[in-house]
């Protein structure tokens, strides 16, 4: 019996290697020379209008730059592409983003240093996204340490940063993160637009001291997150790597002194993903029943060319004439398990500023906040309002 089943686990791992040959001896091995095209969201409205929202990557690596040109669609396998329009439209229009950083600030010394380029990082992350910043320490609660407004372009100020002392000598680093989770998702659920893109960036010195949380609910966290997770670990640690806890991208360094370096590889990285995102529209062909969509992404690279797709169904019921692609698809529905359904009540925007308060005015280029489909909720009349913790 033994014998019998190993000759059948060698002839399954021989079957295997095979078929990896062979593809690997197809023109570019295109086993690997795929684009991995998530879909975001999708939807369809009236005459006939189609889109759906993707990310790009390849092998990890965000694939920004793409024209309409790189996209083709397909409906029940038929080429439609020369006759649907189709355009990209810019995914600003119908996703909002929102970037939560949580820095480490157990050592004063190191925060009056960390000042410079913290500051530098966010001026950056702002030009694409809201922000907001919180430090952690020992303690089981974050410190609010501001939030800034997408678009502005005033000097990022972290005076606060100078004065802070550390609450607890400890590092309650996956305490932070969990709590860090749940602060970007409440944002997300205040503002309503189609589309509510999150991410959070983690910078510490080293590894979780405080265990308020293990490291196996820490690990169930980030893998059931929704949202894009960056890490920068700083200086050497023995039982810690960035790639522990940013599941999207991270950095690590080998002294504290490389942290200006880390956090400009980090932006860029984190700058690259939300390029890759796109909004592809097109005016169907068909005029009844259902049909199964298919947007295939084309592109080349070191002159090797790389493919993927996402597909989804449409109903074209009722479909007609008289379709503009170029509109704004504010119809897009979140075809992810976890979509983030906006709140009723009052929400915070994140302003320019170095301490925590609510701001003054609209976000630039920000549709009413009046708008129940896409305008961001005001934050509470008050001025000693802070983001809850």
């Amino acid at each position: 019996m033994t014998s019998y089943k190993s000759n059948r686990l060698a002839q399954r791992a021989l079957w295997c290697l095979g078929w990896l040959l062979v593809c690997c001896w197809l023109p570019g091995c295109a086993l690997f020379n795929r684009l991995e095209v998530q879909s975001v969201a999708t939807g369809q409205a009236p005459p006939s209008q189609v889109a759906a929202y993707v990310t790009i990557d390849q092998g990890g690596e965000a694939v920004a730059g793409l024209s309409e040109k790189n996209f083709r669609v397909f409906e029940d396998d038929a080429d439609v592409t020369g006759s649907a329009s189709l355009t990209l439209i810019d995914a600003s229009k119908v996703a909002y983003h929102h970037t939560v950083v949580l820095v480490d600030v157990g050592s004063s010394a190191e925060n009056v240093q960390m000042n410079g380029p913290l500051s530098e990082l966010i001026a950056r992350l702002r030009q694409t996204r809201d922000v907001t910043l919180f430090g952690f320490d020992g303690a089981e609660d974050l410190v609010p340490l501001g939030q800034f407004r997408a678009g502005t372009v005033s000097e990022v100020k972290l005076d606060r940063m100078n004065r802070l002392e550390p609450r607890d000598p400890s590092r309650n680093l996956n305490g932070a993160i969990v709590k860090g989770l749940e602060q970007l998702e409440s944002k997300l659920m205040q503002v309503r637009r189609p589309v509510r893109r999150g991410s959070l960036l983690v910078i510490t010195r080293g590894p979780d001291l405080a265990r308020r949380v293990t490291e196996d609910r820490l690990a169930e966290t980030l893998d059931k997150s929704q949202h894009d997770t960056f890490a920068v670990v700083l200086g050497k640690q023995e039982n810690l790597r960035a790639d522990d806890l940013g599941r999207s991208d991270s950095v690590d360094t080998e002294t504290t002194s490389e942290l200006p370096t880390a956090l400009s590889r980090i932006a860029r990285l984190m700058e690259a993903r939300v390029k890759a995102e796109y909004v592809i529209s097109y005016c169907s062909p068909a005029r009844a029943g259902k049909r199964f969509v298919r947007i295939e992404a084309t592109t080349l690279r070191d002159e090797t060319e790389y493919k993927g797709n996402v597909e989804f169904e449409i109903d074209a019921t009722g479909f007609g004439a008289g379709c503009n692609a170029a509109r704004t698809p504010s119809f897009l529905s979140v075809t992810a398990a976890a979509s983030t359904e906006p709140s009723a009540g009052p929400a915070p925007a994140p302003s320019d500023a170095t301490e925590t308060r609510p701001p003054t005015s609209p976000p630039p280029d920000s549709p009413d906040p009046a708008t129940p489909e896409d305008g961001i909720v005001p934050p509470p009349d008050s001025p000693t309002y802070e983001p809850s913790e």
